[in-house]
């Protein structure tokens, strides 16, 4: 029959929110079942619920799927890779390189510390959220900047210089004051907790509605004139 032939089948019920869904066989070829994958598909519009399923930042922006990123850095510290750091657990950790012997640190990395990310398409971006390791503040991300690249060949172009964050396990969140549009994106630390580097999780902040999309040339300006400096 034509549902015995190897081929995608599918089921659809309209757009409905849900948190969990069963798929029960009640048939199967010789009694056996199979599949090679399950996917879940979205109408027309995505509500803001199905876009968030990575989760969302303090404004309510959707962070961008991470699913068909390829996620690089220069340093890495054995299988405390950086793939650690869009795993969706924030008690694991990409770790920079270092040697040591009986408890004592001989040598590590410095910074800078380069995390790549290819969004493998273009993409409008309104932000970052990093989540530094939680049990302690060693190799936290305190000063970075941001590079964006139009296309996966274009040269890095620097759109943030020298954002600094509070030195602690809480998130670090940065906030654009324009949507930009990148296929790459680079996260530099030029300035970390004991000159070590580490990350729990990294996300991207998908469009903002409320903000214009601007072109390059015109960012990092946008940025410097709205950017708020402490005063002593």
């Amino acid at each position: 029959s034509e549902a015995a032939k190897n081929k995608p089948e599918s089921a659809t019920w309209g757009n409905k929110k849900m948190k969990a869904i069963e798929i029960e066989i009640t048939g199967g070829i010789s009694n056996y079942g199979s599949a090679a994958e399950i996917e879940f598909l979205t109408g027309g519009t995505v509500s803001k619920e199905d876009a968030a399923f990575e989760g969302e930042a303090k404004n309510g922006i959707p962070y961008l799927s991470r699913k068909n990123w390829d996620i690089r850095v220069n340093s890495t510290m054995g299988n405390q890779t950086i793939q650690l750091a869009v795993d969706g657990n924030e008690k694991t950790y990409w770790h920079s390189k270092y040697e040591a012997k009986d408890g004592q640190i001989l040598s590590h990395d410095n910074p800078p510390y380069h995390i790549d990310i290819d969004f493998g398409t273009e993409q409008t971006i309104s932000g970052l959220t990093l989540i530094p390791r939680q049990d302690q503040v060693n190799g936290n991300f305190i000063i970075v900047n941001l590079y964006v690249a139009e296309k996966a060949n274009s040269e890095w172009v620097l759109i943030k210089e020298k954002a600094t964050f509070e030195n602690s396990t809480g998130n670090k969140e940065f906030f654009f004051l324009s949507n930009i549009k990148a296929t790459k994106m680079r996260v530099e630390a030029v300035g970390t907790h004991g000159g070590y580097g580490t990350m729990a999780e990294v996300y991207v902040h998908s469009e903002n509605p409320g903000l214009e999309t601007v072109p390059y040339e015109d960012f990092a300006a946008r940025e410097e004139a709205g950017t708020l400096y402490p005063i002593n």
